[in-house]
């Protein structure tokens, strides 16, 4: 077992639950890298012995599986390589819906994003409208309208202003 061996696997019977898991753990033994490409590539499922503990880099995962049960589960394979890009897939996969999202990609998550953040705060309007029926937004306008009115009744009081010269001899 070691962090240059993971693989990223979707859990079949768990809502596919997406996790990191190390190759040793593939009860069928793949060894080549196209045995696992036509795995990934045909979504074949496979079974994989998995603790019931968090998974994490080596270093600290020997540790942990000392004491750790097993359990096998069915898995369909995602991805395989490093630690590192394991963890990045998955949180691509689990923010964009893809393991290498494009930046064209992103933009439309992003956009999205952003429209759903205006009708939820148009929702957020209607729900804080008054008992007459006026929302907040149009109360404080009709505050705002009124002080301008009212700023512009007053009438502009002269100044006097004292100004002596001093002259130096």
């Amino acid at each position: 077992m070691n962090d240059n061996d993971c693989i990223l696997l979707e859990f079949v019977n768990e809502n596919k639950k997406i996790a990191i898991g190390y190759q040793d753990w593939l009860l069928q033994k793949v060894t080549e890298k196209e045995e696992f490409a036509r795995l990934i590539e045909n979504y074949i499922e496979v079974e994989i012995k998995w603790p019931n503990c968090d998974i994490t880099p080596t270093s600290n995962m020997k540790k942990r599986l000392k004491t750790c049960q097993w359990q096998v589960v069915v898995v369909k394979l995602l991805a395989f390589g490093e630690w590192v890009k394991m963890c990045k897939y998955r949180d691509n996969l689990t923010e964009y819906g893809v393991l290498q999202p494009t930046k064209e990609d992103r933009k439309i998550i992003r956009r999205k994003e952003w429209s759903d953040d205006d009708e939820n705060s148009e929702i957020r309007s209607k729900k804080k409208m008054n008992k007459v029926g006026v929302t907040k937004n149009e109360i404080n306008e009709s505050k705002s309208l009124q002080l301008l009115k009212e700023l512009k009744t007053f009438k502009r009081a002269p100044i006097k202003v004292n100004i002596y010269f001093y002259v130096l001899k």
